[in-house]
């Protein structure tokens, strides 16, 4: 169990707090060290940027792990921490109406507020008020996404994806409708007729059909009666006499 405890307090080492000073402003620090007091109360050093070190109790302390900024009343010159324009901007209080729940902030242009080029004051609600710093990188905090860019960007892309694409046309059945069986017959009974008057016309045993004859007693004489019907709509074949 105390093994268990031991590394609890080891891992908290590091953490980034604010701790309140003798002025009552709260200073960003950093936990370089925990005990248990006489009264079995953790009691951790925080280190400042200024090299100062000083002893708090955890319920003293603001950050991960420990207290919020919910609750608490802002000093003014209070140094904090808002979003302004989609960045990151380091201000001071100037005034903090607990009753309202309006905090006025200064921003003035600094080296953290690089892009700030003349002084803004801003009214944020208590919650929308940070007492440390995001840890961002400076590429990061340097990056001004523009949304409309990445919107055009997109369009681009998807412009020159749909130019390099084939258009391919819906899929067509190419294959025929195959004739019915009474429209085969029909051409087959055609085509035989077709053939039978060509031998008849051609063969010296043909019988003899007067000249002036007309094209359907010529066919009546040599096939049958229901396919000399089908040729009567034939043009008219000069049978020649052997």
């Amino acid at each position: 169990m105390s093994t268990g405890k031991r590394l609890a307090k080891r891992s908290i080492l590091g953490t980034r707090v604010c701790a309140p000073t003798a002025d009552g402003l709260h200073m960003p620090g950093v936990i370089q060290a925990t005990k248990t007091d006489a009264e079995d109360e953790n009691v951790y050093t925080v280190t400042f940027p200024d090299k100062t070190t000083g002893e708090y109790r955890g319920d003293e302390l603001i950050g991960p792990g420990f207290q919020t900024i919910a609750g608490l009343t802002l000093k003014s010159g209070q140094r904090v921490y808002v979003t302004f324009n989609g960045r990151e901007v380091s201000g001071a209080v100037l005034e903090h109406d607990a009753v309202r729940d309006d905090v006025l902030i200064s921003i003035q242009p600094s080296q953290h507020n690089h892009h700030i080029t003349h002084t803004v004051q801003l009214h944020k609600r208590l919650e929308e008020v940070r007492l440390l710093e995001s840890r961002k990188s400076a590429r990061l905090q340097d990056l001004d996404t523009d949304y409309s860019r990445l919107a055009e960007g997109q369009s681009e892309l998807r412009r020159r994806a749909s130019s390099l694409s084939i258009d391919v046309p819906p899929s067509i059945n190419g294959r025929k409708r195959r004739p019915s069986a009474s429209e085969d017959a029909d051409t087959m009974d055609d085509c035989m007729a077709a053939m039978v008057l060509m031998r008849l016309s051609c063969s010296p045993k043909s019988p003899r059909v007067p000249s002036d004859a007309p094209v359907e007693l010529a066919a009546e004489t040599a096939l049958p009666r229901q396919t000399a019907r089908r040729l009567a709509w034939a043009p008219p074949v000069y049978v020649g006499v052997w």
